[in-house]
């Protein structure tokens, strides 16, 4: 049996590295802003604008194979 522990650390790690390099872009944004010749404040709306649009092509993908294998929400199996 594998250990849930290991699992869930196989999981967190990646997740854990990928909000490092996205927060970690906030210090470039002057530059970033400097170098399009926009604000600060229109470049944080659309990094929020891609994380949103991000989440719902997750949705979207995970409502598309769920349905794809015959899984209707059924959670509480595991």
């Amino acid at each position: 049996m594998v250990n849930r522990f290991l699992v869930f650390v196989g999981v967190l790690v990646p997740f854990l590295m990928s909000a490092f390099c996205v927060f970690s872009v906030v210090y470039l944004f002057p530059g970033i802003a400097a170098e399009f010749h926009v604000s600060i404040k229109y470049l944080s709306f659309l990094v929020m604008l891609s994380f949103i649009g991000g989440a719902l092509v997750v949705l979207f993908w995970v409502c598309l194979l769920m349905r794809m294998v015959g899984v209707l929400a059924c959670w509480c199996q595991y």
